[in-house]
């Protein structure tokens, strides 16, 4: 029994020490590399807001990876450079880091609207719909029609049609009125069981766009849920010869 003890002992004694070993090489790592980058390379924070955003345009992930790794132990409460580490990992295929990244980055940031624009891109290349829609409650670009209008469309892709609804009308409301609101407003409203309302903006932008695709089957298919048999089958020749 004693024994037993005194192996058990011994046992967390050695993996204690291997911890404290761990964490002590880490804070000799941070001191080594924060020093060699601040006091011997001389680099600034834009020096390497400079070179990251050099890597990532020249699409240069797996080097700008390697070098945010030790940028960020150095510069670890830049916004900015959290955001293009973001960036980077989800044009490598990490996607879920990178989303994370990304709106952590936005959290009590000061951006601009094209910072914030090339963000929402980003994400929404990438099909991180549902951060989008996140980052609405942050209040970013409250004001913004176009801004309006990348919220609802995220929101109409996790399938939240009443929420979507609501800021694509805000984004048509502060002025924005292209072809793809109007897509947009319609499959919504076809979705929330409003079809006379769907078709109303369908047909207007159809009015614009008289040979997209995606108009005209949504079209067809709110035509058919009301009995407009004659207009669907005319839309839907008149698709094929084309």
């Amino acid at each position: 029994m004693i024994r037993r003890i005194f192996k058990t002992l011994v046992f967390f004694s050695i993996i204690g020490l291997f911890a404290a070993s761990y964490f002590y090489s880490m804070d000799v790592y941070r001191f080594y590399i924060t020093t060699y980058y601040k006091k011997y390379r001389h680099t600034t924070l834009e020096d390497v807001k400079r070179k990251s955003s050099e890597l990532l345009e020249e699409k240069n992930y797996e080097q700008l990876e390697g070098y945010l790794r030790d940028i960020i132990i150095v510069f670890p409460h830049d916004l900015d450079i959290i955001r293009i580490a973001g960036q980077c990992y989800m044009r490598m295929g990490k996607k879920s880091e990178g989303a994370d990244l990304i709106v952590a980055s936005l959290e009590g940031a000061d951006i601009t609207r094209e910072e914030l624009e090339k963000v929402l891109a980003e994400l929404m290349q990438q099909g991180y719909y549902g951060e989008i829609a996140g980052m609405r409650n942050m209040g970013l670009g409250r004001n913004d029609a176009g801004l309006h209008f990348v919220y609802g469309k995220a929101l109409y892709k996790i399938k939240n049609y009443r929420e979507a609804y609501k800021e694509l009308i805000m984004a048509r409301e502060r002025g924005m009125d292209d072809v793809d609101l109007l897509y947009y407003l319609g499959v919504t409203s076809d979705n929330m069981g409003n079809v006379k309302e769907a078709i109303s903006f369908l047909e207007e932008a159809k009015k614009v766009s008289d040979q997209d695709p995606q108009i005209n089957k949504a079209l067809i298919d709110v035509y058919r849920k009301t009995g407009q048999y004659e207009k669907a089958a005319e839309l839907t020749i008149k698709r094929r010869m084309r």
